[in-house]
């Protein structure tokens, strides 16, 4: 039988613990055979079995995070795998975008007409709701920072009020410390992402990569990780640096 991420996880742990199996079998209670069909991964114990087997060889976040691997295709328990969840759970985020102030950051002009392009059915109390929702998401994360990467076009070439409005509205976040802004030079094409990437460290200690489409947001298996962040890192690698990304901010507050 092939290993799964469960045999692999408490094979190791056993290994460093210095037990042998049937010692094993004598501290959980659970009988040898059990225990080395689980090193083997003929099969895959349940939930409540791990504890008992976690208390044996330490390391209870691990086993339990190969358990959900094993059974599931994700670390992530079952109440984090949607986008609401995630961002409340979420301690940080990084977050790069092809063209748009990220939504998190966008003020209220601005969020008003990326709706009123993208979605134009929305009118009257519809979109205002929406723009509301949109705009007053940060201020209910109170404990997410947010490192943002985007084009400085993205603010550069809105309408002259928005202009103003959107570097402020950046600025008073920046102020805060909560987020941290890196802008893409004019004339710089970012080749990567190609949609808004969301990279999200949770308190409990997972990461979470979502990729941001037209029919809405899409959690990325876990063996993606490794591509999204290097994904980040494209757009990260062509902006500059937080100071000099604000002093373009406030030449276009002023």
């Amino acid at each position: 039988m092939p290993a799964t991420p469960f045999s692999e996880a408490l094979n190791r742990l056993l290994t460093a613990s210095g037990l042998t199996q049937l010692q094993l079998s004598n501290r959980t209670g659970f009988a040898a055979s059990s225990i080395n069909r689980y090193i083997s991964g003929q099969t895959t114990p349940s939930l409540d079995r791990i504890e008992p087997l976690a208390e044996a060889v330490g390391s209870l976040d691990e086993l339990r995070r190969a358990w959900r691997l094993t059974t599931t295709g994700t670390v992530l328990p079952e109440w984090t795998r949607n986008f609401y969840a995630i961002e409340t759970a979420a301690v940080a985020v990084r977050v790069a975008t092809p063209s748009f102030v990220p939504g998190y950051l966008q003020s209220p002009g601005v969020a008003s007409y990326v709706f009123r392009a993208s979605r134009p059915s929305l009118q009257g109390s519809e979109l205002a709701e929406q723009v509301t929702n949109r705009t007053d998401r940060l201020n209910q994360l109170t404990g997410l920072h947010v490192t943002a990467v985007f084009p400085l076009a993205a603010v550069a070439d809105l309408p002259q009020e928005l202009r103003q409005e959107q570097a402020q509205h950046l600025l008073g976040w920046i102020a805060t410390g909560q987020v941290r802004v890196h802008l893409v030079p004019a004339g710089i094409v970012l080749p990567a992402p190609v949609a808004p990437l969301f990279l999200f460290a949770l308190g409990t200690g997972e990461s979470v990569a979502v990729s941001e489409h037209v029919l809405g947001a899409e959690i990325l298996r876990d063996d993606l990780w490794p591509r999204a962040v290097s994904l980040y890192d494209v757009a990260l690698s062509e902006s500059l640096p937080v100071a000099l990304s604000r002093t373009e901010l406030e030449r276009l507050a002023a």
